[in-house]
């Protein structure tokens, strides 16, 4: 039986906003990357058939064969981009990572980190954590150390005994939603 009068409209619940995602919400390729935590190469001529499946994400060079002892980090974040319907590069090679995805002032949990070393080397993998200064980033991403795992990375490298920042860069996903704690870089009017 209702308290209110005929003809009166009964109120509503207040509207709460809503819940709070979590980290591994925003950025949710995250837990389907740690499930494959460990998933590393088979030394001699067998190859480890999920690292081969990341492999066929990419057009490779015909130089190149599927085995899991060709540099597979940018098959791998290829792979996860798919697995969850996200823009990628198809390509192997790390440094196409630098072309994709929304390019971030700093890093958040699960965005991309690409770092090139010049001559068309590099690395892609995911953001994880800083360690307690901010010289030294946790990533985890395919082929390091020969699987998917947790790893540390500097962010600077030393020269005539000064610290020179790296060529990294960090993005978010395209077709992700932004979180609302990431830092999307400016446009720079005129740059390439």
């Amino acid at each position: 039986m209702s308290i209110f009068k005929k003809g009166t409209i009964e109120p509503k619940a207040p509207m709460l906003p809503p819940a709070e995602k979590t980290p591994d919400e925003w950025a949710y390729w995250m837990p389907s990357i740690k499930a494959l935590i460990g998933t590393k190469e088979i030394p001699g001529k067998a190859a480890n058939a999920k690292i081969v499946e990341f492999l066929k994400t990419c057009v490779l060079a015909i130089k190149y064969q599927l085995t899991d002892s060709t540099a597979w980090c940018s098959a791998f974040f290829n792979w996860v981009m798919k697995k969850h319907g996200l823009k990628r590069t198809n390509s192997a090679a790390a440094i196409s990572w630098f072309r994709v995805g929304i390019e971030l002032e700093e890093p958040c949990y699960g965005c991309g980190f690409v770092e090139s070393y010049g001559d068309g080397h590099g690395h892609v993998s995911f953001f994880s954590s800083w360690k307690i200064v901010r010289d030294v980033a946790t990533i985890l991403g395919g082929n390091q150390s020969d699987m998917v795992c947790y790893t540390n990375w500097t962010m600077y490298r030393i020269s005539g005994g000064k610290k020179i920042a790296k060529n990294i860069r960090f993005f978010w996903p395209e077709g992700a939603p932004l979180p609302p704690y990431a830092k999307v870089k400016p446009k720079q009017i005129g740059s390439l």
